[in-house]
């Protein structure tokens, strides 16, 4: 009798032990799969903060190219209608502004263009001026050419009729 007695309580302490560890188990998964799920979410709303910055700062590129393209097109049109004259000899310093003031006063004109070095961001030492008619072009070409103009030029400015590139010509 002591020994079925023994064995009784013995496989019903392994049931009981074997609910728990069931129990336990389950629990563990149902804990295991929440935190899963909450890490997804997670990720998810970071990936939609991302989305949100990445579609704004899309917009904003695409706005700046607009207006890159738009900028472009009024220059290629000015050029189109009237006579682009290359100046060379500038200061770094020297901005599209100084060139509107300068030639401004000789001459009516319609765009100027300072290339800038894209890792220094500093005048590439020329530009562009264009003008609306091809006969002040010409005249301030034999003025200015040769000549050295403070705040603008750090020796003699070299100006001739600049070529038309491969886009002005299309």
């Amino acid at each position: 009798k002591m020994e079925r007695q023994c064995l009784k309580d013995a496989t019903i302490f392994y049931k009981i032990k074997a609910a728990e560890y069931k129990e336990f188990t389950q629990a563990k998964e149902g804990y295991q799969r929440k935190v899963e799920r909450l890490k997804y979410e997670s990720r998810k709303a970071e990936q939609k903060i991302r989305d949100a910055q990445w579609s704004e700062t899309k917009e904003q590129r695409d706005g700046e190219r607009k207006e890159r393209m738009r900028a472009q097109n009024l220059r290629l049109a000015a050029v189109a209608a009237g006579c682009q004259v290359f100046v060379g000899g500038l200061l770094n310093s020297c901005s599209e502004a100084d060139l509107w003031d300068f030639f401004g006063e000789k001459a009516s004109i319609t765009d100027v263009t300072i290339p800038f070095d894209r890792e220094s961001n500093s005048s590439k030492g020329f530009g562009f001026v264009v003008f609306e008619q091809e006969s002040q072009a010409l005249e301030l070409i034999e003025e200015c050419n040769g000549q050295s103009v403070a705040g603008i030029s750090h020796k003699a400015l070299s100006m001739k009729v600049a070529e038309k590139s491969r886009m002005q010509i299309e």
